[in-house]
């Protein structure tokens, strides 16, 4: 990954991307992502909505997106990502 313009942050700290998901009743559920930090480049992650077991995924209340641990977190990292393209899709039909 290369500088732009004043910027001298060229990597990423390393640490895991994830994704909870609450539903009306409090249950939640995470799905992480242990690479997808520190690739260098765009990268797509899908997630299947079988990692969010236990949630009702027709009544979901809250979404959160973080890096590190997030039951633990801790202070010192430094990187800068983005994230885009947020969506729910059904999966395509199975090929008979």
């Amino acid at each position: 990954m290369a500088a732009i313009g004043d910027d001298t942050e060229t990597a990423n700290s390393p640490g895991d991307l994830y994704v909870a998901v609450q539903d009306s009743t409090g249950k939640t559920a995470t799905a992480t992502n242990a690479t997808v930090v520190t690739a260098a480049a765009w990268t797509r992650w899908k997630i299947p909505l079988s990692s969010f077991t236990g949630v009702n995924m027709s009544k979901v209340k809250k979404l959160s997106i973080g890096v590190g641990n997030r039951a633990n977190p801790t202070k010192g990292g430094a990187s800068k990502f983005c994230i885009d393209d947020i969506g729910l899709a059904k999966a395509a039909p199975a090929a008979k």
